[in-house]
């Protein structure tokens, strides 16, 4: 059995007390500050009023981008649980991974939010999931589920994968690509296998497309070293 650190959606209650709480906070402060420098609050109001706005969208902003799930799980119930039941399908099948795997769940990377990732002596894998089970294709060069647009998924698929290459290189020095994947839990039969050089794969393909390639490309000890440098700094 692979190791597993993290679990998708274990976080989520903790993030978003926080994201209720930290924003009143600055709020009050800012307000606070205001009114205390100010000779008439009355006369103040506006400039408040507009610094408090602004202070809310920079923030606001922030932390969808630093947590869309916990906004999905305020904003969005239904479609968060349903996006948590995938990510948890998704985690359920690497853990059944051996023991030369690690894998770690739901963090944030850079700017980027990592769903897995599997570090093993056969390579870097990114995982994500395809958030609708729909026939996928491809139009103007850009990959489709349905009629969802995944061109910003798999954007960010490459871009956590050179972002890793970048970290990897620095602190190894040792220049490997990790290798994107995009697995679709609640597909039947799959029309496409690969998109510009993502693979597209279901559950089962998940664990084949992992484990088929030859051990030897990563040091074991190297792989441990790693999977311990993700978890201490970013998970």
């Amino acid at each position: 059995m692979a190791y597993v650190e993290g679990y998708p959606g274990s976080k989520i209650k903790g993030l978003t007390l926080r994201h209720r709480a930290y924003p009143l906070l600055v709020f009050a402060a800012v307000i606070g500050i205001v009114l205390y420098f100010s000779e008439g609050w009355l006369e103040d109001i506006r400039t408040t009023a507009a610094i408090v706005a602004v202070l809310a969208l920079f923030i606001v902003g922030g932390f969808i981008k630093a947590n869309p799930m916990a906004w999905k799980l305020i904003f969005k119930r239904p479609k968060f649980e349903r996006l948590l039941r995938l990510d948890r399908m998704v985690a359920d099948e690497l853990a059944k991974l051996d023991d030369d795997h690690f894998v770690i769940h739901d963090f944030r990377f850079e700017l980027f939010h990592v769903e897995h990732l599997v570090i093993s002596p056969r390579g870097i894998f990114v995982v994500h999931k395809i958030p609708r089970g729909e026939p996928l294709g491809v139009r103007n060069d850009m990959l489709f589920a349905g009629d969802l647009c995944l061109e910003k998924n798999t954007s960010n698929l490459w871009r956590i994968c050179h972002l890793i290459q970048i970290v990897f290189r620095k602190g190894y020095k040792e220049d490997l690509m990790p290798e994107p994947i995009l697995v679709s839990p609640e597909a039947g039969s799959l029309a496409l296998n690969e998109f510009k050089g993502i693979s597209i794969v279901d559950l089962p393909g998940m664990h084949e497309r992992i484990t088929r390639g030859q051990r030897g490309v990563l040091d074991p000890d190297l792989v441990r070293s790693f999977a311990v440098f993700i978890k201490s700094k970013y998970a």
